[in-house]
């Protein structure tokens, strides 16, 4: 079963409900790919064994599973290297040869259960999302959940959202009531998601970035630093950073209204500096919009369009006569295609343009994390236009300086390949109608 970028097996008699990262095309249960039998073959002799399934994702990361259910007699594990987190513990090799595999065996009841994990199309091997997955699945067969999948919050918030004609802005509320039903790691991390978007829907910003941090705290990343050394900066010197830039690329947290009340605060003045593209990741009908009498965005136009403040940057900025721009993409590698469509509605039929973007998070960075190029850095391999990024994700959490309430702060970060900004950005978003 395939759910959003989440695949499901289940298996009634064995008591699994095993969750993995991506969206796994097809089970092969009873007859594996003649390339996956050869594979088992030569690392799993043993008639002890048996094949639960093998499939492989459609969408990025692009990997190939095999999981097996195996008898304790048929494994050494002093061949393998152990993990632990908690009381949660596994097995696990990774092999470096031509064909390179990464294999995790957890405690399965009585049995073991095997994960045999390869990338392909060369996408460098994801051992840390592998590792996460394992502790997932042992969590749950600890807690023997069983195979009825949750709701995925967000359907259930759009639900609740879409339930009244005019829209109903209480779904987060709706949804609030749905918590205690989200009790593993991932699904608390949706659910989290999900209840702080739509809190910050309604402007309920001190119970969105609340959940986000108990999202944070899933992971241990919710550290909050203090803001001593970095420098005042006013919103005119943001400007004249990147007034004669050609591409100039903003991010944002979904949640954070602020971030994008920051930019849309700027669109005038840009756009007299001559930007006329504004590029946003989330935006849909963009050519309707453009063409549209009177130029004002529905619901039906994005999904952040919910958010006031959003939907006023997308009118203010068709109002000042902006051509907007959608460039999202699912298909293949979202970070190439993302970038290669940007291009294509940008410089490539306007090689003098100047182009604004909104995009999330990481989208916006010129180095790659973890061996990952982001849509940034290759639109930069594209077209060869160095973009001006300004990132207000970076420090989300830190604490103002004297407990005082400061418009931004800044770190710059220039080279002779990069030029960024880290922004920091406490701005009263009622300011901006």
């Amino acid at each position: 079963e395939v759910k959003q970028t989440y695949s499901y097996y289940c298996n009634d008699s064995l008591k699994l409900n095993l969750q993995f990262f991506g969206d796994f095309g097809q089970f092969n249960t009873k007859v594996l790919p003649k390339e996956d039998s050869r594979f088992l073959n030569k690392i799993v002799k043993s008639n002890a064994n048996q094949i639960l399934f093998s499939s492989k994702t459609t969408l990025e990361p692009f990997y190939n599973t095999i999981v097996c259910l195996r008898d304790s007699n048929s494994i050494n594990l002093n061949k393998y290297s152990i993990k632990k987190q908690g009381n949660l513990a596994f097995w696990y090799q990774e092999n470096k040869s031509a064909k390179p595999y990464y294999e995790i065996i957890m405690p399965c009841w009585d049995k073991y259960l095997s994960f045999f994990y390869s990338m392909l199309k060369n996408n460098k091997m994801a051992v840390n999302d592998f590792d996460e997955m394992a502790f997932w699945n042992l969590e749950r067969i600890l807690k023997n959940e069983p195979c009825v999948e949750l709701p995925n919050p967000f359907n259930l918030a759009n639900n609740s959202f879409n339930e009244s004609p005019s829209k109903n802005y209480l779904a987060a509320v709706a949804l609030q009531k749905q918590e205690n039903n989200y009790q593993n790691k991932q699904d608390k991390s949706n659910y989290y998601q999900a209840l702080a978007t739509y809190y910050s829907f309604a402007h309920q910003i001190k119970e969105s970035k609340e959940t986000w941090k108990k999202l944070d705290n899933l992971y241990g990343e919710n550290t909050k630093k203090d803001s001593t050394g970095l420098m005042p900066i006013s919103k005119k010197q943001v400007f004249d950073l990147i007034k004669n830039e050609q591409v100039v690329m903003f991010n944002e947290a979904h949640h954070h209204p602020e971030h994008r009340y920051f930019l849309g605060t700027l669109l005038d003045t840009l756009y007299q500096a001559g930007f006329r593209y504004l590029a946003l990741e989330s935006i849909t009908h963009a050519d309707s919009l453009n063409a549209s009498s009177p130029k004002i965005p529905t619901f039906n136009d994005g999904f952040y369009i919910r958010e006031p403040i959003y939907a006023n940057m997308v009118k203010q900025a068709l109002h000042l006569g902006y051509t907007l721009v959608e460039y999202e993409a699912w298909e293949g590698d979202r970070e190439a295609a993302q970038a290669q469509k940007l291009y294509n509605q940008t410089l490539k039929k306007d090689p003098k343009a100047k182009v604004i973007v909104l995009a999330g998070y990481s989208h916006i960075e010129e180095k790659p994390i973890d061996g990952k190029p982001w849509m940034a850095s290759i639109f930069k391999s594209i077209s060869g236009v160095n973009p001006y990024t300004i990132n207000q994700t970076e420090a989300m959490f830190r604490k103002s300086i004297n407990n005082q309430t400061q418009e931004i702060y800044h770190q710059t970060q220039t080279t002779a390949t990069s030029s960024t900004i880290v922004v920091i950005t406490w701005l009263l978003c009622s300011q901006y109608q």
